[in-house]
């Protein structure tokens, strides 16, 4: 299948709560610091070329429904905007338009998580010892951060703290919330707030049995 042209882009919009009270004018506006799915189409076609071992149309279209249709959440991406990714997963409704049964046209429909992750975002940065990180987006990035050493020690990360009872390649998931080493649970071995990246820099230090980090920064935008 090829796509037939760069898709539209939507901007999320941020999730909020809108509360009309009688007898009053306007709305009372309670926005979130977080944002909606969206969806991304696009638009392809099915040239007769690829058709002539595939004599029907529809068995050509189950055919990409079905490599399609993998459970939960995958990576999206295209070359269009080649240095970004989401996260999305396959609506599966097609509607086909069939030329004279030798080709056809059809759109393929995912709903996106709101971030654009950006794949330089990927690639961790070392620390051997403490330093600055920058965050060249506007947002608040959450990190995977991984700590060695041994013992315990402190991690802190601009304003966040974090008390550590071993160190010995811990793994801190900023966005899950969750402290393990391999299939293990330390979750009980760290008190704190789990640090979030600010735009622009951020100081990185530590003290006790930490000897180094290595940051994976998951950078993103909208």
């Amino acid at each position: 299948m090829i796509v037939e042209h760069p898709p539209g882009r939507v901007i999320p919009r941020r999730k909020m709560e809108v509360l009309s009270i009688p007898g009053r004018n306007g709305d009372i506006i309670l926005p979130q610091d977080a944002y909606e799915s969206i969806p991304q189409i696009y638009d392809i076609h099915i040239p007769s070329a690829i058709l002539k071992n595939r004599p029907r149309l529809d068995r050509a279209m189950r055919s990409v429904s079905n490599w399609l249709c993998v459970p939960g959440y995958n990576r999206l991406e295209d070359s269009y905007e080649p240095d970004v990714f989401r996260m999305a997963y396959f609506v599966g409704d097609q509607s086909i338009e069939n030329i004279l049964n030798k080709g056809g046209r059809a759109q393929i429909e995912f709903i996106c998580r709101p971030e654009r992750w950006l794949k330089v975002g990927e690639f961790p940065i070392m620390f051997h010892v403490p330093g600055l990180i920058f965050n060249p987006t506007d947002k608040p990035s959450s990190p995977i951060i991984t700590v060695y050493g041994s013992g315990g020690g402190t991690l802190t990360v601009g304003e966040t703290t974090l008390s550590l009872g071993d160190c010995n390649g811990v793994v801190l998931d900023s966005e899950n919330e969750d402290a393990y080493r391999g299939s293990e649970n330390l979750n009980d071995t760290v008190v704190g707030d789990f640090p979030l990246l600010d735009a622009g820099s951020t100081t990185v230090s530590w003290t006790g049995g930490v000897t180094g980090l290595q940051i994976i920064p998951r950078w993103w935008m909208i």
